[in-house]
């Protein structure tokens, strides 16, 4: 087993195999002590075949260490737990009491989740989850940041009763058991797994069947996270949502830039009051509701000081350089800075002190959104980010630059089968490259692309759609 295990594990951890601990216990410096023994498999019992595992006399020792992350098996064994805490725990009929939000027991700083603070057996995702929310709670905690702030119970979710667009009911793979005659003289595992087709068959019947990974929320589960003029806060990631499994996460966009720019001890100002800038309104015209939004972010972004602004979304980038002037006049009313992030990140060579993992060679495609390309002629930018990260073979379309096709629809107001012929056209072209990724820079584009790609599931696996600023931080697996 130890020559299977990964090299930069076995350089950063030690392993004990047949090793059994017997408590813990404190030392006179207040570290802690695991009082272990060896362990090694007895005669099978005559009765049963079972094998027991006994305890190597002699074989004592004691492993000390800062702190013990403890890994629960059946059941919850409170011993080592109060001799950790000094019986300060909160546990009521075997169960560690914690926060629903928060997931903080009575000890500040001391988070619990799983199988540990729940009445009946939970899923493997669940746990994952109750990690995922105790991991915020414990960045906050760090940082200093109010636990609970913007954040709801997941189980106030609402189930959605919104039919699903294009529900395939397809049967779950069976699973693989091995003979009858074989159980009987082994003490192997009897569920033999998927084969690999069988596991991309189950993966693509589950994730994309889209009847259980959506919910609706109602207004009421939302007052806990309004300030107190009704507005949102914006925490980028702690939104306490749940989106379909079928649409990408918009969120790992700002996550990355944000990410980025702190790689190069870059702190942006974020906005929570920041509303969208208003593309979609005015080009289905309404320059009036236009106007008044425009106004809004200036003064919101001016009182607050800024004065550069860095875009993650052409869209934005574009409305703000070109629509947002022709609204002031004087040039000490709008005289802020516009970059699209990829100019900044080579304008401040962000790009320059970051090592990328070596992951040999990874083609991608890149696709000029219509807001940066033709409309802001912003084509070598993203394209000289891209070939600065290492292992990077990019590959360019039939039709790119100027010449790029649309994605299909603009404002979310022409979604027909006219458009649908575009991303046809669009995801073929990208597949032919060869390339693993279609890289992107609009959400939009994202949106689309990752659509069609829902509807004709058979080309999932030729092509992956991503944004720009996501795939860098799955490269440096920031995500």
């Amino acid at each position: 087993m130890l020559k299977d295990l990964h090299e930069a594990e076995r350089e950063v951890m030690e392993y004990h195999f047949t090793t059994s601990t017997k408590n813990i216990t404190q030392e006179p410096n207040g570290k802690l002590a695991l009082n272990c023994y060896k362990i090694e498999w007895g005669e099978p019992d005559p009765e049963t075949g079972r094998r027991p595992l006994n305890k190597v006399e002699g074989s004592d020792f004691k492993i000390v260490v800062d702190h013990v992350v403890t890994a629960i098996g059946q059941g919850l064994d409170v011993v080592p737990i109060n001799a950790a805490t000094e019986n300060k725990l909160k546990i009521d009929r075997g169960r560690i009491i914690v926060d629903q939000v928060t997931f903080e027991t009575n000890i500040p700083g001391v988070f619990a989740g799983g199988d540990i603070i729940n009445d009946s057996l939970m899923c493997a995702v669940d746990a994952i989850g109750n990690g995922r929310e105790a991991a915020y709670s414990i960045d906050r905690s760090f940082r200093g940041i109010d636990l609970k702030e913007s954040r709801i119970i997941m189980k106030e979710l609402k189930r959605s009763t919104i039919p699903k667009k294009y529900i395939q009911v397809n049967s779950c793979q069976e699973m693989n058991f091995m003979p009858g005659e074989e159980r009987l003289v082994c003490f192997d595992e009897m569920e033999l797994g998927y084969t690999e087709e069988q596991a991309i068959k189950e993966a693509n019947r589950c994730l994309n069947c889209n009847c259980c990974s959506n919910s609706d929320q109602i207004p009421e589960d939302y007052n806990a996270a309004l300030d107190s003029s009704g507005v949102m806060i914006a925490n980028y990631g702690n939104q306490a949502n749940m989106h379909s499994y079928n649409s990408p996460d918009y969120l790992t966009i700002p996550k990355s830039v944000i990410g980025i720019l702190n790689q190069n001890d870059i702190v942006p100002v974020v906005l929570p009051e920041e509303k969208c800038c208003g593309h979609d309104i005015i080009w289905q015209g309404d320059t009036e509701s236009f106007e008044k939004l425009a106004r809004y972010n200036v003064k919101l972004f001016k009182d607050a000081g800024v004065k550069t602004i860095v875009f993650s979304c052409p869209e934005g980038y574009y409305t703000w350089k070109n629509e947002y002037k022709k609204l002031f006049k004087k040039s000490e009313d709008f005289d802020f800075e516009i970059y699209h992030i990829s100019e900044y990140i080579l304008k401040e060579n962000l790009l320059e002190d970051i090592t990328f993992p070596n992951l040999g060679e990874v083609k991608v495609t890149y696709h000029d959104p219509c807001r940066l390309g033709r409309m802001s002629n912003v084509y070598d930018a993203p394209r000289e980010v891209l070939n600065e990260i290492p292992g990077i073979k990019l590959l360019e379309m039939e039709n790119n630059r100027v010449d790029a096709d649309c994605c299909g629809v603009s404002a979310y107001i022409s979604c027909n089968q006219n458009s649908k012929l575009l991303q046809e056209s669009r995801i073929k072209q990208a597949i032919e490259t060869g390339a693993d990724y279609l890289i992107t820079t609009c959400p939009k584009c994202l949106t689309h692309f990752n659509c069609y790609l829902n509807e004709n599931k058979e080309l999932k696996n030729k092509i992956q759609v991503i944004d720009l600023l996501t795939f860098m931080g799955k490269m440096l697996f920031m995500q």
